[in-house]
């Protein structure tokens, strides 16, 4: 059984879609769970997408405000989406200072 994997960032640009997650050619992601982080000093919208390789959005698998100083953790016992070989987990939030965590196996 594949190990978890962390895939972080520990801040982005407010308002631009960043990559956290490309999944490798030939193999898939199961995606465990999800940790943002809120550091700004204001709430923030946002986004975690599963996108294809060109950035089509396929899914979110997060869409909703974190208060300023907040951390929501989205977990389940099993897999939370399953991303096929190239696609991405995007990240976005309308403030810089939020940390985007994606744990989850690839193969």
């Amino acid at each position: 059984m594949p190990m978890i994997d962390p895939k972080t960032l520990a801040s982005v640009t407010a308002s631009t879609d960043t990559d956290l997650w490309a999944v490798t050619s030939g193999k898939r992601a199961s995606v465990l769970g999800l940790t943002v982080t809120n550091y700004s000093g204001s709430d923030a919208v946002v986004k975690v997408m599963h996108t294809t390789s060109g950035n089509a959005l396929q899914s979110y698998l997060f869409n909703n405000t974190v208060k300023s100083g907040d951390t929501v953790e989205v977990c389940s016992k099993n897999c939370l989406k399953t991303i096929p070989s190239t696609n991405k987990i995007r990240v976005n939030s309308a403030q810089a200072n939020v940390s985007f965590q994606a744990d989850g196996t690839e193969d």
